[in-house]
């Protein structure tokens, strides 16, 4: 069955597939333009990690809800009486892989990937 998204795979850009698979790119990548380029310069794969704060997030969107006329104070009521659950705001640690494209002779980069 074709994929219902043209020009995307849901399935291998899951969170926890898409490394792998991203990871996998960039080594064939590196082995596919690393020859070409020596011996001027060289090609590494090199990975950043940050820390992701929930402050530093920010969300916009819509209200799922929407409260108006006479029957206003009988809905605050049931809204108060309803179930909640919520989610706990926790850092996330961020691991992003990339190439270096650097000169042999200097070390400069040359470009990034």
């Amino acid at each position: 069955m074709p994929t219902p998204f043209p020009g995307m795979d849901p399935w291998l850009e899951h969170p926890i597939i898409w490394p792998d698979v991203h990871n996998s790119l960039i080594v064939a990548l590196r082995d596919a333009i690393a020859p070409p380029l020596r011996p001027r310069y060289y090609v590494s794969i090199e990975e950043r990690t940050y820390l992701i704060e929930p402050s530093d997030l920010v969300f916009t969107g819509r209200a799922d809800v929407a409260v108006v006329g006479p029957g206003y104070a009988q809905a605050l009521q049931y809204a108060a009486k309803a179930e909640t659950s919520g989610m706990v705001e926790m850092s996330d640690l961020m691991r992003e892989t990339y190439l270096e494209v650097r000169a042999s002779a200097t070390g400069n980069v040359v470009t990034m990937l």
